[in-house]
């Protein structure tokens, strides 16, 4: 190297600057170049493999996440279900409660009430009956009647509600059909 060049490498080397290098052309012998394109293909395989087990990485993460979300959301369904034979009880026990008991009446509806917008949070809905055109897939028919105020197949009475968690029937509501005229 000239004295100046060394003198130029002292001065960026004193600044913290880097001196670029422009590329030579290297002549090797065939079989080095051989060697060295083998490697680099190697090299590339074993990059394109990282990025796929990566990507499975990710990918098995991402279903764990969803899955985990899956059963945090239905989770408490077990729960609901066995509450909702209560729910029946509070709607019994206040169509059955006199005018006399209005104080106790009132007490009930209000457990009632908060009970039910509880479930509701957490994802529970009452299945709409009464009126509506009977669907088997979310009505289940104990009789029908003949009827001059509803049309044929509308639904004339709930005997039981129905009730979804989270947009999936859990339970049909039993229902009084329509024969029409």
């Amino acid at each position: 190297m000239s004295e100046k060049a060394q003198k130029e490498e002292k001065k960026d080397k004193g600044r913290g600057k880097k001196r670029s290098v422009s590329a030579k052309k290297v002549s090797l012998p065939v079989q080095e170049y051989t060697l060295l394109k083998e490697k680099a293909e190697k090299a590339e395989e074993y990059k394109d493999s990282l990025l796929r087990l990566r990507a499975e990485f990710e990918n098995a993460h991402k279903r764990l996440e969803k899955e985990k979300e899956e059963f945090k959301e239905f989770a408490s369904l077990e729960v609901i279900s066995k509450l909702l034979p209560v729910l029946d009880n509070f709607e019994h026990a206040l169509r059955d409660l006199k005018e006399r008991d209005k104080k106790v009446r009132e007490g009930v509806e209000i457990i009632y009430n908060q009970l039910k917008t509880v479930l509701k949070k957490e994802g529970l809905e009452r299945v709409k009956s009464k009126g509506e055109k009977f669907n088997p897939e979310i009505h289940y028919a104990l009789m029908q009647e003949e009827s001059d105020t509803y049309p044929e197949n509308a639904i004339i009475e709930e005997m039981q509600a129905g009730y979804k968690f989270k947009g999936k029937l859990i339970r049909p509501a039993m229902v009084k059909v329509s024969k029409g005229k």
